[in-house]
């Protein structure tokens, strides 16, 4: 900067500031037609997406299928308690008679007398039948199968629970990159306002021969970069809408708006209690300890193979056409059949299953001991983050005082434009790191929220 005139008068100043400000309201204005367009969008809160999302989401569709799935299969089970009912039918066209012969003394004392024979089937038969079976020792292992059915529902349910825990963590986080990215966006529209508005000024100072030409043109510069970055800003803000709008399950083209939000109510237990919470609550840890039972009960089912199955059976059959043999046939009995050797079979399947219900709870000790950490690490960053909001709200202010201050100096010519530039790149910094810290908070009370298995 060439050297600052003293004898410029004061009212000459508040004229060229007069003027700087008069070119910047037509920013603003454009700035607000902009806003006003924007604004046409519905407004989506967080709460309105999380309701959407857990509603809509594929995810959550085809984890409430596997509910469903399970409910099936344990009345699938149920229903092999009761007896089964077969009919089958048939008919036959013989190509060739059938015909018995008796000689004669076949059964002892001359009997009979002569040589017989019998025609019994001429052109076709038929043949009905039907029949009961009434299972009774497999009663045992049904009522078996049921309940790890049972547990299995449960598993499912648990895990549309951790899918929905998931996704709300996802939305949020998505919702929070979003505001961050406008917010972004408005601290890049001031900084081009004040760009805007000193490029005028220092122009009007190349002209007066107060300013050199290179520092209009490192203002033009920084300017320009800005608009490239508010472009840019642009573009993320469009991705992150149709990443949002893919989460809730809907057209990712549906426009929105994000709306701000209020300071969030911070987590005021112990994390002796939040550890507790999670312990009683996380999805996938209560998953994991029914996942034992149903080993157990997966170990339980292999021994009942070692019990005979056992049958109750009531039959009757009507034979068409035939002239020799009876032509009904009823009977009321028992069947049993057991597998005596197995050549080591069902004791190696045994030690497998011993074997999974061990791995079963060590994956659920592992799985205790992680979320331990997770609570803990999410407790304190909760506590950081509030933390950093205060900083960055000190940072923000000394900052802009900087530049009001500077800014007022360069209008008078007595501070440098290098200065000026330098400390509206702090401001743009400060901005950014309240934006940053704010959201911060949400972010943090969020993750601690997932991690205790709430949403």
């Amino acid at each position: 900067m060439g050297k600052m005139g003293a004898q410029n008068p004061l009212i000459g100043i508040l004229a060229r500031v007069g003027r700087h400000l008069a070119r910047s309201a037509g920013r603003l204005a454009l700035l607000f037609c902009a806003n006003q367009a924007f604004a046409q969008s519905p407004v989506l809160t967080l709460d309105e997406a999380l309701g959407i999302a857990l509603a809509d989401n594929t995810h959550v569709v085809n984890a409430q299928l596997q509910v469903e799935a399970a409910s099936d299969e344990i009345q699938a089970l149920k229903a092999q308690r009761f007896p089964q009912v077969d009919v089958e039918g048939a008919y036959s066209e013989h190509w060739e008679e059938e015909d018995y012969t008796f000689d004669q003394g076949i059964w002892g004392n001359n009997i009979p007398d002569r040589d017989v024979k019998i025609r019994d089937v001429e052109d076709n038969t038929g043949r009905v039948s039907a029949g009961v079976v009434q299972p009774l020792s497999q009663l045992y292992e049904l009522s078996l199968g049921i309940e790890q059915g049972e547990v299995e529902q449960s598993v499912a349910e648990q895990g549309v629970k951790l899918v929905q825990t998931d996704l709300a963590a996802l939305v949020k986080r998505q919702y929070f990159e979003l505001l961050q990215a406008e917010s972004n966006l408005k601290v890049t529209d001031e900084s081009l306002l004040f760009y805007g508005s000193l490029t005028d000024l220092v122009g009007q100072y190349v002209e007066q021969k107060i300013a050199l030409r290179y520092e209009l043109l490192d203002v033009e510069a920084r300017q320009a970069r800005r608009e490239q970055e508010r472009k840019v800003q642009e573009n993320i803000i469009a991705t992150g809408k149709q990443r949002m709008n893919q989460l809730l399950g809907r057209d990712v083209n549906t426009p929105f708006e994000v709306t701000q939000l209020a300071a969030p109510t911070l987590y005021t237990g112990s994390l002796e209690n939040a550890i507790d919470s999670a312990m009683s609550q996380r999805p996938d840890l209560l998953g994991s300890r029914m996942k034992i039972k149903s080993a157990e009960l997966s170990y339980d089912l292999k021994k009942a193979e070692y019990i005979p199955e056992v049958d109750l059976l009531v039959s009757y059959t009507r034979l068409f056409n035939h002239d020799f043999i009876p032509e009904e046939e009823a009977f009321f009995g028992v069947k049993a059949s057991w597998e005596i050797v197995d050549w080591g079979r069902r004791r190696n399947e045994l030690a497998s299953q011993r074997t999974q219900v061990s791995i079963a709870r060590n994956q659920t000790s592992s799985l205790e001991e992680k979320i331990h950490i997770d609570v803990s690490r999410a407790f304190n960053a909760t506590s950081d983050a509030a933390g950093f909001v205060e900083v960055a709200k000190l940072s923000q202010a000394a900052a802009q005082e900087k530049l009001r201050v500077l800014v007022n100096e360069y209008r008078q010519q007595s501070a440098l434009l290098k200065d000026v530039l330098d400390a509206q790149t702090d401001l743009e910094r400060a901005d950014s790191e309240m934006i940053h810290a704010q959201l911060g908070v949400w972010k943090a009370q969020a993750e601690l929220q997932r991690s205790m298995g709430e949403y």
